[in-house]
């Protein structure tokens, strides 16, 4: 499996605001689209949910999941690796991840080894 991670545009009209948009794929690959949030509270209950789409903007597959308790950052990551599985049992080889948290785009860029 061959996966590109991609891709942070941040708007600079206004200050302090992000532009978070879906960019097309390269050609022959598809476009995951990942996120992950918590409910604020004391329960800190997370979910994530991704979609795929091919090059034309096609929904090729996705899901929502409930996570439990866990951070933004743990549910993003673990979007990410529910749709990595869901997309190698499909046979489909070439990944271009999107992501709209600049850690987890470091984490997942990053060349030290170690656990998160």
């Amino acid at each position: 499996m061959l996966i590109t991670w991609l891709r942070w545009k941040e708007s600079k009209d206004p200050p302090k605001k992000h532009e978070y948009r879906w960019i097309r794929p390269h050609q022959g690959y598809l476009s995951l689209n990942a996120d992950g949030a918590v409910k604020n509270g004391s329960d800190q209950q997370a979910g994530c949910g991704d979609v795929i789409r091919d090059g034309n903007s096609s929904w090729v597959c996705g899901f929502a999941k409930a996570l439990g308790p866990c951070s933004a950052f743990v549910a993003e990551l673990w979007g990410i690796f529910e749709e990595i599985l869901i997309t190698k049992d499909r046979n489909k080889t070439r990944l271009e991840v999107q992501v709209d948290s600049k850690a987890v785009l470091q984490c997942l860029t990053s060349s030290k080894n170690g656990s998160i």
